[in-house]
Order: structure tokens, then sequence, then C-alpha cells
């Protein structure tokens, strides 16, 4: 399996877009997470739709629509491995304990998080 790992991407607030080589590998990957802080839901909109097998949850700097839409937390299995996804919060000295807090209950094997 080809999967794609994004984070922070605050898009449109620090980037006007992803570089054309990333969206090739977002649009020809299996799967695409997204660990939160896409900040715009049109951005939101446009990467689900060049890859709808993506998973993502909301980060702290997203805009309200896309907490309404998108989980906090998000734990699935791909391919035997239980995965768990969190954004995380405050600033991001100390983020590991904070992220595996949050997941400790969840039995995991692999974390995706952000403010990375």
């Amino acid at each position: 399996m080809r999967a794609v790992v994004l984070s922070d991407t605050h898009i449109p607030r620090r980037a006007r877009d992803l570089p054309e080589e990333l969206w090739k590998a977002i649009e020809s990957a299996d799967m695409v997470f997204h660990c939160g802080d896409f900040v715009s839901f049109d951005f939101y909109l446009e990467l689900k739709a060049r890859n709808p097998n993506l998973k993502a949850v909301y980060g702290n700097m997203d805009e309200p629509k896309l907490v309404e839409t998108l989980p906090e937390v998000e734990v699935f299995e791909v391919e035997g491995v239980r995965i768990g996804m969190y954004h995380g919060y405050g600033a991001p000295f100390g983020i590991e304990k904070k992220v595996l807090g949050k997941l400790r209950d969840h039995d995991v094997d692999l974390i995706l998080f952000g403010h990375s």
C-alpha cells in the first residue's frame, strides 16, 4: 500500500497550494491521511476530490465547518494495522505525551498526529 501522510498544511493561510509533485503523489496514493489543520474547508474538499480514500481529523486551526465535519480522533484498521489519528493541541513541545494520553485506551499499532 502506498500512503501519503499530511498535517498542518494551513492552506490558504501559510501557503496558497501544495506543490504539484505532492498533488501527483496524493492522486496516485492508495490512501491519504491528514492529521488536521487544513484551515479551509475548500482545501479539505479539494483533497477529498483528488483522492476519495482520505482519512482525516480536525486540528486546532481549522474553521468551524471542518470541526463539524471531521472527528477529533479517528481509529481505523488498514491491512491489519490499527491506526489512531489525532491532531493534538497547544504548543508542539511535549505533544507526544498529549497524543499518547488521548489514544492510550484505543489499542492502536500506529499513531499519526499533527503539530509536525
